[in-house]
């Protein structure tokens, strides 16, 4: 790492990725990489480099698990001159490179193999989400917004506050989560790969279900979760 940000253009950019070198030592002028759930779903799974050469076939290779740096950049192209004609690499528990002459040639083979991930995993996973019993009078984001936006502001003293701006986002894959019975385990669960936890921390603060008919209950509610979220994220950056 200090020896990359030596070799900054600008010496005020903030750090360059880990996986930078991994990018550098990949022949190709396009080397795309997501963490794709669906790749991540085989990637995560016991015996997942078995079962990662049977979904991908023989044009994708195959790389271990190694912590992101140097030591994973030099293990990918090892693996990498071991078969040139390779379209990309899985990453054990991190995700996926695939690579092009072009931009699109890189951006078509990313989408054609998380496609066989996400197309094997829908027809050989199973749903975790049994749906829960919400309440007759469920309440609706403009219900709470100004509660979940006054519990997370930032003071900076002298009744100064830094505000958070909040999103309400929904869709059918969200709300079968959110509605789930297991939503506060799968939630606690961890991220989908251990090296997003370097970003994502203790991931998402789960609230249940907020019933018009006891807003000032709710609001409690919340700012007793958010002070153990933010005590618990304390600790952990104390720790580190």
């Amino acid at each position: 790492m200090t020896l990359q940000r030596a070799n900054l253009i600008d010496p005020a950019s903030p750090n360059p990725s880990v996986e930078a070198l991994l990018h550098a030592f990949i022949p190709h002028k396009f080397v795309d990489h997501t963490h794709s759930t669906g790749v991540l779903a085989i990637a995560d799974l016991e015996g997942s480099m078995e079962v990662s050469a049977r979904v991908f076939g023989p044009k994708m290779g195959l790389v271990p698990y190694v912590m992101p740096g140097f030591d994973l950049a030099k293990l990918a192209a090892e693996v990498f001159d071991g078969d040139p004609t390779v379209d990309g690499l899985i990453l054990d528990k991190h995700g996926i490179f695939t690579f092009g002459a072009t931009a699109k040639e890189a951006y078509d083979r990313m989408i054609h193999y998380v496609t066989l991930a996400e197309d094997y995993v829908a027809k050989n996973g199973r749903n975790p989400f049994t749906p829960a019993a919400l309440p007759a009078n469920l309440a609706r984001p403009n219900d709470i917004a100004a509660m979940l936006r006054g519990a997370v502001a930032v003071s900076k003293g002298e009744g100064r506050y830094d505000r958070m701006i909040g999103e309400f986002r929904t869709s059918p894959a969200i709300l079968e989560f959110v509605n789930a019975v297991q939503v506060e385990d799968m939630a606690s669960r961890g991220v989908s790969t251990p090296d997003l936890s370097i970003r994502i921390k203790t991931g998402p603060m789960v609230l249940p279900a907020p019933d018009t008919t006891d807003l000032d209950g709710y609001k409690a509610v919340i700012a007793e979760r958010v002070a153990k979220f933010a005590e618990k994220l304390h600790h952990l950056l104390h720790a580190e």
